[in-house]
């Protein structure tokens, strides 16, 4: 995923705060801002064609591309000296090959956000002002590949519940499946953002066969093992389905374990994807246990947000 985890460590932000791997800066702290940039609307891919010949373009297909953030630092001494004050700058903002790392801010009166991010420069110039008046100006260049601004992640569980819910017969992948009277239950999940987002979804066993959808968009996605003769996902077990990199696995004792298995074969065809647009979605889970097992089902998710 690439929103906050549930789990995530918020950093406590006066207004006009940042913060980058346990480092603060910002507001009043030493790690003084002059100036942010890439906070607002992402870059745009566009996909419009050249016309042949005349004048113009072939409309295409617009979409987000990444963004870059640009953090232009003064620089003082934290207490011990201005190279004591670079050297913490320079451990929080390291360059991380093949991880991104949550840019958290506080701006005014909107929610705490983040966006996941990289360092891909950090520059500092040693001139009158470094040499003279102990002030050094950074520059920090991080790239997201995400254009989405997260709120902090939430987790939304749905336990099987009673037919009082609202649920009652759901046809479940091409095959119809009548529920019991302990066989599913529904909430309203709202994106306060005004970007769509896309959830991660985590089935808690015992379940057979389960079911999570996007009532308002009509979409459904349905786990079975081809080779199941009794629950599809067992006592103590977990199985997951990314909504953004429709990665569908396994997990034997748990996520907590970390040794999951691919099982995109278990997804019932068509799978019909669905995300979490602005506003409120009505999300329904459930399976073909004709009792209340005690399975459930996490929605982790935040809200997104373009400025």
């Amino acid at each position: 995923m690439k929103f906050p985890p549930p789990t995530a460590t918020v950093p406590a932000l006066n207004n006009y705060e940042f913060g980058f791997n346990n480092l603060v800066f910002g507001g009043s702290t030493n790690y003084g801002l002059l100036n942010v940039e890439g906070l607002d609307l992402a870059k745009i891919a566009s996909k419009n064609v050249q016309r042949n010949r005349t004048h113009g373009e072939v409309l295409g297909l617009d979409v987000f591309a990444g963004r870059d953030i640009v953090l232009d630092f003064w620089l003082q001494s934290d207490g011990v000296s201005l190279q004591d004050a670079q050297l913490n700058l320079a451990s929080a903002f390291q360059i991380q090959p093949d991880t991104e790392s949550y840019l958290w801010f506080q701006v005014g009166t909107l929610p705490v956000m983040c966006v996941p991010c990289r360092v891909e420069k950090r520059a500092v110039k040693i001139d009158s002002d470094y040499a003279n008046a102990n002030v050094a100006k950074p520059q920090i260049t991080l790239h997201a590949t995400d254009p989405r601004l997260y709120g902090q992640g939430v987790q939304t569980p749905l336990m099987l519940g009673a037919s009082s819910s609202g649920l009652g017969p759901f046809p479940v992948g091409p095959f119809p499946v009548t529920f019991g009277s302990n066989s599913g239950s529904q909430i309203v999940i709202d994106n306060t953002g005004n970007m769509e987002m896309l959830p991660y979804i985590v089935f808690n066993g015992p379940l057979t066969s389960p079911f999570i959808q996007n009532a308002t968009q009509s979409a459904i996605i349905t786990l079975q093992n081809p080779a199941q003769t009794g629950y599809t996902v067992l006592a103590g077990d977990q199985a997951t389905i990314d909504l953004d990199t429709h990665l569908v696995q396994y997990w034997s004792g748990g996520i907590a374990n970390n040794q999951p298995s691919a099982i995109a074969n278990w997804l019932v065809y068509p799978p019909t994807w669905w995300d979490l647009p602005p506003g409120g979605s009505l999300i329904q889970f459930g399976s073909a246990d004709s009792t209340n097992t005690g399975g459930s089902v996490y929605i982790q998710w935040a809200p997104a947000y373009e400025l």
